[in-house]
Parts: C-alpha cells; structure tokens; sequence
C-alpha cells in the first residue's frame, strides 16, 4: 500500500489507487473503488472544450447589435450608396461601441453627403 506521509489522511486515497498506473510522466488514470477515470481524455478534452468556450464567449460579445443602414441618393444621378450596417456590443467604450458605430455612420454619411448626396 502506497502512503503520502505528508498528509495522513491521502493513504486512504492513495491506498485504492494502483501502483500501476504511477508512470514515469506521473499519474495516468486513477481507480478507486471500481470507477476509473482516464486523466489523458480528461486532458485531451480540455484542450478541445476551453478554446470552444473561448470561442463562444467571443462570438456573444461581438454578436450584439446593429445600427441600421443609411441610404443615401444622389439628385442629379439617382445612383445609390449605403452606410452601414454597423455592429456594436454592449461595451460602452472602444471600437465596438455604440459609440463608435454611431461615429463610422455619421463620418460615411458626410462623405457623400459633401459629394451631393442626400438621405433617403
């Protein structure tokens, strides 16, 4: 029976864990009490399930909102242009705030509309 003479109360533990499974690179799968737990798929599927979930949050933070569209004609032309949409989240400062969505609107609308071109 393997003991930890550190902590008295882990040879209980320790006890119902097979010498077999200590490897050179540690523990590799732990039995007690007739349930085994692979640590490698714990492991492998750690990998894979914390990056998804980083991915995940991401993808909620950028999916918020949408400021419409602006259309705007020109007079003479008749031709078409459109500003936007422009996407925000619920942040309250940085690139994609509504702030700033609000910003890259009205500088797109200027634009054209110092070329002549009026709102919709």
């Amino acid at each position: 029976m393997l003991t930890s003479k550190a902590n008295p109360s882990w040879s209980s533990v320790i006890g119902n864990i097979a010498p077999s499974h200590f490897g050179p690179n540690g523990l590799r799968s732990v039995a007690c009490t007739g349930m085994s737990i692979d640590l490698d798929l714990f492991n492998r599927q750690r990998k894979v399930v914390v990056p998804l979930l980083i991915l995940i949050g991401m993808f909620a933070l950028l999916a918020g909102c949408v400021k419409d569209a602006a259309i705007l004609v020109h007079p003479q032309s008749g031709k078409e242009v459109q500003c936007g949409p422009y996407y925000f989240t619920g942040m309250s400062s940085g690139i994609f705030s509504e702030a700033a969505a609000d910003e890259r609107k009205r500088q797109c609308t200027s634009g054209y509309q110092q070329q002549g071109y009026e709102r919709k």
